[in-house]
């Protein structure tokens, strides 16, 4: 049975930094192979998100960490500096993992320093940091080359130092985004829902929900949606979505590693939680066989209004 959900990972090859005119082809060199396999690994979307980041690692380990002592990048040709920023901003795209971005920030380093590096390349660079939600170094990055700072939002830490998982909450208008601790309830039901608002089928899953008063009123009491940092850090449609759809209020997750035992790859996916436990994990969006297997999984774990339950059927 085909899965109809959006995937993130392929998506995101193609919003790569591979647009800009700087980004030359994979070459014939340690670092240009290495450059390629990154990509073969990010395309397979049969392997898991903590199986592609292992392949990812040692495939950066064998074709570019050779490269990175101080001494032996200042000796490395420029073509292999080039190739080495693209695995470093490759890889962290892909990953999420910060010491690829401070890899890619040593060869940028180099670049410049040779008078090579583009606006493009502290483009890439900046935008990378976004994705991982360090607004000020992304900040700094495009200072430095000479970019508009203007649309790279702050983000108000209210976590008061704890630790955990943690959301970006969007507000509107032009408020803060905040970042606020969040927790599974360890008593009673709680949803997660992974989702995005460029997701045709999460747009899907929400007007079908809509559409049967028991799930919906259900979904409005047990359910968080999130938003993964794979696709755009754009704050605008989130906030847009949120006005549009108060019950299903989007909040963007600060760090995949924060998240680390849900699938974040993905949306729609629907993580059913009882007294801190996963009970049942749904992906994709078929209407209404999904709805039904909402309904059924939520009438079990008792979250659905007696007065209003519509089963499956």
């Amino acid at each position: 049975m085909r899965i109809r959900s959006c995937w993130w990972i392929p998506m995101l090859a193609m919003a790569l930094p591979a647009a800009h005119a700087a980004r030359a082809p994979a070459s014939d060199t340690v670092p240009g192979r290495g450059v390629a396999e990154i990509e073969v690994v990010s395309r397979d979307a049969t392997t898991s998100a903590g199986e592609q980041a292992r392949q990812i690692d040692a495939i950066y380990k064998r074709r570019f960490r050779p490269y990175l002592d101080p001494v032996a990048l200042g000796r490395t040709s420029d073509a292999d500096i080039r190739q080495i920023f693209q695995g470093a901003v490759d890889a962290g795209f892909y990953t999420l993992e910060r010491n690829y971005a401070l890899d890619g920030a040593h060869a940028l380093q180099q670049l410049k320093m040779r008078g090579l590096a583009t606006k493009g390349d502290y483009d890439d660079l900046s935008s990378l940091f976004i994705r991982m939600r360090d607004t000020v170094d992304a900040r700094e990055i495009a200072r430095q080359g000479k970019l508009p700072t203007d649309d790279i939002p702050d983000i108000q830490d209210m976590t008061g130092g704890r630790t955990g998982r943690t959301l970006i909450s969007v507000g509107e208008g032009n408020a803060l985004l905040q970042r606020r601790s969040f927790s599974i309830d360890q008593h009673g039901v709680q949803m997660v829902v992974v989702s995005s608002p460029h997701c045709h089928f999460t747009v899907n899953a929400v007007a079908d929900i809509a559409k049967n008063p028991a799930l919906e009123k259900a979904m409005a009491k047990h359910s968080t949606w999130i938003v993964p940092p794979y696709g755009s850090f754009d704050i605008a449609d989130t906030r847009q979505w949120n006005v549009a759809h108060p019950a299903e209020s989007m909040r963007l997750i600060y760090s995949p590693d924060e998240w680390a035992d849900i699938d974040t790859r993905a949306t729609p996916q629907f993580y059913v939680f009882k007294n801190g436990k996963l009970q049942k994990k749904i992906v994709g969006w078929r209407g209404k066989n999904t709805e039904d297997e909402l309904i059924s999984t939520l009438n079990q774990l008792g979250a659905l209004d007696p007065s209003q339950k519509k089963g499956p059927g």
